[in-house]
Order: C-alpha cells, then structure tokens, then sequence
C-alpha cells in the first residue's frame, strides 16, 4: 500500500507505541493507544468522558500481550492496520475535509472485524454503534452542570436591539470574542442571551449559524468534588469539551462567582482555569454579573478582566417597560385564563415605578402583573382591574396606598396628641399635600420645625408609623451627619418610604451645610461612588435655635416651616 503523509504520520506514531512495549509489529491495538496519546480525536475525547485514558488501556494492552524490555529494530504493520489506514483515507476523503483523518481512523478503528482494538473496546463497554458524526454537539447534553439555551421558548426582544448588536459582534470578533453583560438585577442580562439562542437556531443569524449556547451550572459543576484535584479534572474536561466543539458558545450567568469557586488548600478557582482558555482563543464566553459585583470581584482580577468586552445594559426607562409590557400582557392573560388590558399597562408602570423603588425595570413591574392575573384568576374574576393593580402594588411597596384612609388615622392621632395643640391645622395642610401626588424624582417633602426635640420626635414617629408603616424614624444628629452618612443610606435603602429626621444642625460647618442644602435641594445624598434617593423620604429639619434653622432653610426652601415658643405654642408658617 503506497501510505500518504497522514498515514505515515499515524504509521509512526503507532510504532513509537510498539517499540515502547517491545513489540516488532503495528497493530491495531497501538494505533488505538497513539489517538489516546494525542488526545485530539474524537474517540479519545468519548472515551475521556467515561472515566478511560491511556495509561490504563496501555496497561490492559500490556497484560494481554506482553511487554518486552528489547526494543525492535524492525516492525511489520498488520494487515489489519493496512486496513484500517485505507478505509479512514476514504471515509477522510469522502467527508471533504470535515472530519480529521485521526478522527476517521477512530471511526474506523472500532469496526474492523478483526480489529484487537474493538475487542478492547467492548471490554469497556463502549457504545460502537452510534455514527461519530452524527452524535456532533450533543456530547455537551450529557453534562450535568450544562443547559442549552438553543431550543427554548422567548418571548419578543423589545427595545433590546442595540444591545443584542453589540453582542452579536463581539462574538464574530478575531480576539477578545467574550461578551460580560453588565446590568442591575431584573433589567434582562438572562433573558437577552436565551433571545440570542433562540434567534440562532431559528436561522435570524447566519454568521452564528450552528452554534450552540450552553449554560453553566457552577453549583453542579463544584458538586461531588470531595478531594484535591477533582473539581480541576472536572473543569478541565469540561473545557476539553468546549475546544472539541468550536461551535458551542459557553454561558455562565453570575461570572463572578468563578472566582473562588472551587478553591481549597492547594488547587485553584474556575477562573484561573478557564482564563488560558479564553486567552487563546479556544473557548467563547458569554458573562453575565451586576454593576456591583463587577466593581467588587473582576475589577480586582485584571488579566479575567481584560479578556471580556463589556456590554452595559441600562434599566429601560418607564416609556421602553411599557412597551415591554404591552408585548407580554397577552401571554399573561392566556397562561392565567384572563384579560390583561393593554390599557392598564401605564398606570401599572407608574406604581410599580414609584412604590417599588428597589426593584429594577422591567422585572418588578413584570412582577406585578403577573401577580395581578394570578389574583384575578384565583377570584374567579375574567378581568384584571386597575383597583386589582394598586392592591398588588399596595402588598409589595408594603405601606398604604390610600391618601384618605392616611390622612384621616394620621389627622385623628394628630390630634390626640396634645403636646403642640397649635401646630394641628398647618400639619394637616402640609398632609395633605403629602397625600396629593407624588413628586417625580425630587425629594418627597422638605419640614423646618423648631421647638423641643423629644415632642417633635415623639410627632414625627407617629406620622411615619400612619404614613409609611415605619415605627422608626432614620434620626441623625447633623454633627455626626458626614460620619454616619453611608448607615443611613442604607437605612434609606432599605425603607425608602421614611422620614429623615436631621436635628442639631447648628452642629454643621459653613461647609457641610452647603453640601447638605445642595443634596436635599437635588434630592440625592451621596457617598463616594454611592447614592441614594430621597424621594420617597420626608426630611425634617430640626434645631432649637430659631436663627439657625431659618438661615439653613434659606438656601433649602421647605415646605413648611414651624416653630413652637416656650410658652405660647404659637406656630408660623412659611
């Protein structure tokens, strides 16, 4: 047989075998331990996945046949192998190059009659019957920590088409093809790659034709991993997977938690595992992770860092929730066996908007109209109604909705509380404009009130308890302001419907009361990088000395001002 250089080159390589071993022919038996030396093919890889490597086979072979210490100087190829290399030679020429020839030598291999290696093979059970070709990709389904996204269901991508572009590109690229997803909890980052993968596999793509998108499970892939090395071995086969199939696009949701992941005494995180990978090129990697995290965890590890591009995906604003909504209403009614109307949609927004301040769009108001069809539908009721929608939104925002129902058991506790009898009717004004409407993304309201400190802490607490459902106030004294600043934004955070008492603010310099009249005028207190709104909070101002407070409020500009002689109780308003 006249042997081309692929064949000559599988010929050598399976002598090198033989000789090693003693042996003075090439059988079939060293060509199957040359693919498991190599580790390229694809027969390496499946017997790879069941736990069987080389050394082990080289021993089995070793115990069949015998092992010599001589090295020989001559070697016969076996008819067999004669064989063998034909037929992969046709089966490599047939394909037109789409297969390897060591991949069509392990297709062949398997399937001689009279191949030692088949015998072998069936020793360890290995499934023979299954084409190589057509089993392709779902090698990767196999995998327990692995999902793929290709065959799900997604509803329409709306207002998501710049950021679907972005992503598109950055996965076409030469270098760097790793897209990071940047974005507040809720806003899409999921959803906008599972759109990917349903687009792809319905053709919407074609330079991404044939690709897959798998998700990653860290938590099953760190499963089962009690010793040293195991959770490395892990990862590493799995990436092995990955290389064999340059098709198949790795997606990992909550990538910061590759680092660490995994990590013990002696052995290393999925991030420095995975990071050669992506540096040559040999995986593709589509990242999802918060503003936060990303600022926490992949900003400290720059070489993981700089072999992402980042695709930052802003909260859509109220008009893009809307429609997002409008797409989505229908398939909430048709799943809940009710009619959501597209009319209500706005409105819904607007208090999932206001009430729900620590949510992101569009997830929190997707959250309360699917509550509300649920509601509707366990009341036997055939429509959603916009009383429905502010009940919903009333049980998550947590404090009442209802202006009347506030300020009459405000009003009426108001005036059971006879420590400042001549405040009564300027209170219930201001109210009552508390009552009216909401106030944009400015501060909710702004009170001076001047008088003893215990009385109007004691009136303050009782507002927020009827207005916000807060027994507590957020009280600070100013002097201490600048220090406790980042507690009570969390505070703020945390109950966003509150009253920020600030009392003592003759303690303040010229300096802090400047920075402090421009974040109450804007709205936003501020923190190094971090924020916090104030409106849903009512700030009350407060110190003893008249000509402090009025000189303070001068560059604030409250909404009531007030304050209580010592004998009188007269009150003034401004």
């Amino acid at each position: 047989m006249i042997m081309n250089l692929k064949q000559k080159a599988m010929i050598a390589r399976a002598g090198n075998e033989a000789k090693m071993m003693g042996n003075d022919y090439i059988g079939s038996e060293h060509v199957l331990l040359a693919l498991l030396r190599q580790g390229e093919a694809e027969l390496s890889r499946r017997l790879a996945l069941q736990g069987i490597y080389y050394f082990q086979v080289r021993e089995d072979v070793a115990i069949l046949f015998g092992m010599k210490e001589q090295k020989q100087e001559s070697q016969e190829v076996t008819q067999v192998v004669d064989e063998l290399m034909r037929e992969a030679q046709d089966l490599h020429e047939s394909s037109q190059g789409k297969l390897s020839f060591e991949d069509c030598v392990g297709t062949v291999l398997p399937r001689h009659p009279a191949s030692v290696a088949m015998e072998l093979l069936r020793r360890y059970h290995v499934d023979l019957d299954e084409p190589q070709e057509d089993r392709g990709i779902r090698v990767l389904d196999e995998q327990e920590a692995l999902r793929c996204l290709n065959f799900g269901e997604v509803p329409p991508l709306v207002c998501r088409d710049h950021e679907m572009e972005l992503l598109v590109e950055i996965l076409l690229r030469k270098e760097k093809a790793n897209p990071l997803l940047i974005g507040e909890p809720g806003v899409g980052k999921s959803a906008l790659v599972e759109a990917l993968a349903v687009r792809i596999q319905n053709g919407d793509i074609p330079q991404l034709a044939g690709h897959y998108i798998y998700e990653l499970d860290l938590n099953a892939l760190v499963a089962g991993t009690r010793y040293r090395g195991d959770f490395e071995e892990k990862v590493k086969n799995l990436l092995a997977l990955f290389r064999a199939h340059p098709d198949a696009i790795l997606f990992i949701d909550e990538i910061h938690q590759m680092i660490g992941a995994g990590r013990s005494e002696g052995s290393i995180d999925v991030a420095s595992v995975i990071k050669p990978c992506l540096a040559r090129r040999a995986l593709r990697c589509i990242g999802a992770t918060t503003l936060d995290e990303y600022e926490r965890h992949m900003k400290s590890d720059r070489a993981l860092q700089r072999r992402f591009q980042c695709v930052l995906l802003r909260e859509p604003d109220t008009a893009d929730t809307v429609a997002i909504l409008k797409e989505r209403c229908a398939e909430y009614g048709r799943y809940h066996d009710v009619e959501m109307s597209a009319e209500l949609i706005p409105a819904l927004v607007e208090l999932s908007d206001y009430y729900l301040p620590r949510g992101h769009f569009p997830d929190k108001a997707m959250d309360v109209m699917d509550l509300c069809c649920v509601r509707a539908s366990r009341s036997k009721e055939r429509k959603v109604s916009a009383e429905r929608v502010r009940e919903v939104v009333r049980e998550m925002a947590a404090i009442p909705l209802a202006p009347d129902q506030r300020l009459t058991r405000c009003m009426r506790d108001l005036q059971e509380f006879s420590e400042l009898p001549a405040w009564n009717e300027p209170l219930f004004q201001a109210l009552r404009q508390l009552c009216e409407e909401r106030c944009g993304h400015a501060m909710l309201r702004c009170w001076a009130l001047c008088g003893d400190t215990r009385v109007i802490r004691d009136m303050l607490g009782m507002i927020s308890e009827d207005f916000f459902c807060q027994p507590d106030l957020i009280s600070v004294d100013a002097g201490l302001l600048f220090w406790q600043k980042e507690e009570v934004m969390r505070q703020l955070e945390r109950t966003p419907f509150a009253v920020l008492f600030i009392h003592g603010l003759s303690r303040l310099s010229a300096r802090e009361k400047a920075l402090l009249a421009d974040e109450l005028n804007t709205g936003v207190l501020r923190w190094h990088e971090q924020k916090a709104l104030l409106r849903h909070a009512l700030v009350v101002l407060h110190d003893e000395q008249e000509d402090v407070l009025r000189s303070f409020c001068a560059s604030v500009r409250p909404d009531l001002y007030l304050r209580a002689d010592s004998g009188s109780g007269s009150h003034a308003q401004a």
